[in-house]
């Protein structure tokens, strides 16, 4: 489904479509958000969508009415698995989930604990 480029996993429009059937499957469950989730969500919707920066800010604006923010962010405690830089983020998301009693959602296969999406 995502592709890869020099910037990291690109969603593909199936991605958003599998986003979207998972959301409706899971209708009664709340979604988190963090900064670090709203970042990559500016992100994507730059890169895959093309959105410009207040077209993504206006969409991010719209799903978080939707969204319980989690203020509430633990030290860090990176495991064994995110030896490398570029895993850091994901075993921090994956630590916050958890520390809020949440799961980690997502289209990465190689987040260990994670659900995927």
């Amino acid at each position: 489904m995502s592709t890869r480029s020099s910037r990291g996993t690109i969603p593909t429009r199936k991605d958003h479509s599998a986003f979207h059937a998972w959301r409706r499957s899971h209708a009664g469950a709340a979604l988190l958000s963090c900064a670090i989730t709203e970042l990559g969500f500016l992100r994507v919707s730059m890169q895959a969508f093309r959105y410009d920066a207040a077209q993504a800010v206006a969409a991010l604006a719209q799903l978080k009415r939707q969204l319980r923010y989690a203020a509430e962010l633990p030290a860090p405690r990176l495991p064994p698995w995110a030896a490398s830089a570029a895993r850091t983020t994901d075993a921090y998301l994956l630590q916050v989930t958890t520390h809020h009693g949440a799961q980690l959602a997502t289209f990465d296969t190689s987040i260990p604990g994670a659900v995927l999406i």
